[in-house]
């Protein structure tokens, strides 16, 4: 069975009359997760939690600042992390996203961008999220997301 996604891109193909001037370029249909093996490519998870167990996260800032870690929803207030210290957020279900942030207010904002590192541990269901500055935009992420498979990836 050739799957939803693919016949769409393959009948506007020729219905456009593209079909004989450009090739057609399908999308990857991924797998549900979680996936027997990892592949390599886009949308892939970083690493995995458990969903059934509760989570645990610890935001560690060497961002030089003091940052705030908060949620896309009101499951909890933002918290304030200075630099060099460890904040964490207990007893999480997922899907969430976090944001970790300089403050708007801190002059030092503008032009400030931040790159998150993860690793997981495993047995305790805790993911440790190392914040950093980047001189990059091109290197800077702005979300966490946990899936409602575990899966953990940044954008």
């Amino acid at each position: 069975m050739i799957p939803k996604i693919i016949t769409h891109t393959i009948l506007w193909g020729s219905l456009l009359g593209l079909g004989a001037i450009a090739p057609s370029i399908a999308p990857v249909v991924a797998q549900t997760p979680p996936a027997q093996t990892y592949q390599p490519g886009p949308w892939q998870p970083l690493a995995r939690v458990n969903p059934q167990r509760p989570i645990t996260i610890n935001v560690i800032n060497q961002t030089g600042l003091s940052v705030d870690a908060g949620f896309t929803d009101t499951r909890r207030d933002p918290i304030t992390i200075q630099n060099g210290r460890t904040g964490t957020i207990r007893s999480l279900e997922g899907p969430l996203y976090l944001l970790v942030y300089v403050n708007e207010s801190n002059p030092s904002f503008r032009g400030l961008d931040l790159n998150y590192q993860v690793r997981v541990q495993e047995g305790s269901n805790t993911i440790n999220v190392t914040v950093q500055r980047t001189s990059s935009d091109r290197n800077a992420t702005m979300t966490l997301n946990v899936d409602e498979f575990g899966g953990i990836y940044l954008y």
